[in-house]
């Protein structure tokens, strides 16, 4: 069917109209379907089914999956305290998602103010905003598929990292974790390698993703330019390239410090650290203000305030915040040395659970050796 001028348009109209009200009766029927939900899950009714679980009926008799099952009950009893978010989900105006982020933050004095405010943003601007103002990091959702194959080796990597690190870390941490090891670059060279923009003038700062701008907070800031390449385009042309840390001081430091992690002794993913910070008049360009550390080191114990150094140069040694000193580059104080064990099972070394939680996946390959040894990640012979 050919269409021209104005009759396109009222086509166009008469489509758009429709399609908004199929939407709206979608919205009114999700508005229905999660106050079943709440009642099926209150009730338990789904066992006189043979289900042990809400999820497990979902999944089965509804082809729900079983997370969005459980955010849909969430969303019906929050909004028995929210009785305008409630008329607005049950009139077809929001959809279940935008609710569901309003309900999150709103309270009866503020939800029509967070109602209007869900009307006039998209789905991300509106998670942005309640995520800011709970003081959480904004997120994004990805949507991945996978083979099976692919599937199982994701499963595996993370499962490894979650045996490393905890069983608290989350999917998306544990993804982005696999990608920054795979990612890391060598250390002969600044170990930040995502471009940042910074405006000269405000000092704002951000660094591109698909979905637009995404703002680098003043401590991302600070920690990429520790060790970066800067190039400066405010004299037009190509700029003009500097590094923070100049390749003879990296050179002179990655050469003493024989190429490892001065904590834990790991060759792989490595930054170099300042001992002193930059903005307390530490120095760039001096070796002995400088040494050698892994990733996980580096952010999770020294910079996560659980390890300090103390020393100068090739001299340092790793502290805890009980005192407890662990020689650089993964050797075994007293306190971290092998217990006798009745038998002959192997000793293990008994270290406080919170710094084995803290030692993060890149320490698994390393050597008995290593810190990982030292806090009986692997049995070790006692002495």
């Amino acid at each position: 069917m050919r269409l021209c001028g104005s009759t396109k348009f009222r086509a166009a109209r008469a489509l758009d109209e429709r399609l908004r009200e199929l939407t709206r009766r979608e919205r009114r029927a999700e508005a229905d379907l999660a106050g079943a939900l709440l009642e099926m899950a209150d009730t338990k009714l789904h066992r006189m089914l043979g289900f042990p679980s809400l999820g497990d009926y979902a999944e089965v008799r509804l082809e729900m999956p079983a997370g969005k099952a459980r955010q849909l009950v969430e969303l019906a009893r929050r909004l028995k305290e929210l009785p305008a978010l409630e008329r607005t989900f049950r009139d077809g105006d929001l959809s279940w998602t935008k609710c569901r982020q309003v309900a999150r933050v709103a309270t009866k004095e503020t939800e029509q103010a967070w109602i209007g405010r869900a009307k006039a943003t998209t789905n991300r601007e509106l998670e942005d905003e309640v995520a800011r103002e709970k003081g959480e990091t904004p997120k994004v959702r990805l949507v991945l598929e996978l083979t099976r194959e692919q599937a199982a080796d994701i499963e595996d990597g993370v499962r490894h990292l979650r045996e490393a690190c905890g069983p608290g870390l989350g999917l998306g941490a544990a993804i982005a974790m696999l990608v920054r090891q795979a990612a890391a670059p060598p250390v002969d060279r600044p170990g930040h390698q995502v471009v940042i923009h910074e405006c000269p003038t405000c000092k704002s700062a951000s660094r591109d993703a698909a979905g637009g701008p995404v703002a680098v907070g003043p401590e991302a800031l600070a920690e990429a330019k520790a060790d970066a390449e800067v190039l400066d385009l405010r004299g037009g042309g190509t700029g003009t390239r500097s590094v923070t840390i100049p390749p003879a001081v990296r050179r002179a430091v990655i050469a003493r410090d024989h190429g490892r992690c001065v904590i834990c002794g790991n060759r792989k993913w490595l930054h170099v650290h300042h001992l002193d910070r930059r903005s307390q008049g530490g120095s760039s360009h001096d070796p002995d203000g400088l040494c050698i550390l892994c990733s996980t080191c580096h952010k999770k114990l020294v910079h996560g305030g659980f390890v300090r150094l103390e020393g100068r140069g090739g001299a340092l040694e790793a502290v805890l915040h009980d005192g407890t000193r662990l020689p650089a580059g993964g050797g075994r104080p007293p306190a971290l040395r092998a217990q006798p064990t009745p038998g002959d099972a192997p000793a293990r070394r008994v270290v406080p659970a919170y710094l084995r939680e803290l030692v993060g996946a890149t320490h698994r390959e390393i050597g008995d050796e290593s810190l990982l040894a030292a806090l009986g990640e692997r049995p070790a012979l006692a002495g």
